[in-house]
């Protein structure tokens, strides 16, 4: 790490299990982390026994959530007017932070772009892009994956569920269950998505806006009437 040989790193911890046996899980967690293999951190995270993860969650709650490439992403958030909290709540749901990942629907990078959409966004805003090799870059797939997350934004009113089950799914079955399904109450409502998948994505992208939200700036109370409105109170 010293070397910044970050590849190696990478090996090394994938490689030598035995390293940990005589560490802390912090410390081990800590080592994924300052490697750069995020994803890492995570599967080792959750590997550990449910009491054992619960006593060390505050204590290693800035390594398993994160904040890489925070210049780039800081810009390509206020550009975008998309909070940078979301940004990185979709990002650990989508990718556990791995640049590199594509997905079996081939979707690519942080936050999952497929190169149809790309190339449709490319056209639209005029954002350079090539083949799907591009969204192996950081900045450049936050900026295709925040302006698709600024359009599902406006397209429902700032409804956290409907434009995060809509990064998930598709925002035409999104508005068919706000029709058919939709309740008073936003926590009823998360409970009747058909889709299982979408559902439990929700309900963890809210988990980690929440808690990027403290992380990043202390204290942070929210309302559940947020999930419907997308308004923090005062």
């Amino acid at each position: 790490m010293a070397l910044d040989e970050l590849e190696y790193a990478k090996k090394y911890l994938e490689t030598n299990k035995r390293i940990h046996e005589s560490m802390s899980n912090k410390d081990s967690l800590e080592l994924f982390f300052h490697s750069g293999w995020f994803e890492g951190a995570l599967f080792y995270f959750f590997k550990l026994k449910p009491k054992v993860r619960d006593e060390t969650l505050t204590e290693v709650s800035p390594i398993i959530f994160p904040s890489p490439f925070q210049e780039k992403l800081s810009f390509v958030s206020a550009k975008e007017k998309v909070p940078l909290e979301l940004i990185y709540s979709i990002m650990r749901q989508e990718s556990a932070f791995n640049p590199t990942i594509r997905s079996w629907a081939d979707a690519f990078g942080l936050m999952q772009i497929t190169p149809e959409r790309a190339q449709k966004l490319s056209r639209r805003y005029k954002i350079p892009y090539n083949d799907f090799s591009d969204l192996y870059s950081p900045e450049t797939n936050v900026l295709f994956g925040s302006k698709i997350l600024n359009q599902l934004m406006k397209e429902h009113q700032n409804n956290f569920i409907a434009y995060v089950a809509s990064y998930n799914a598709s925002s035409r079955v999104v508005k068919r269950w706000m029709k058919q399904k939709h309740r008073k109450d936003p926590l009823e409502f998360i409970e009747m998505i058909p889709y299982e998948e979408t559902k439990g994505y929700v309900k963890l992208v809210f988990r980690n806006f929440v808690t990027y939200n403290r992380l990043h700036k202390g204290e942070f109370e929210v309302d559940k009437s947020f999930l419907y409105t997308g308004k923090l109170t005062d």
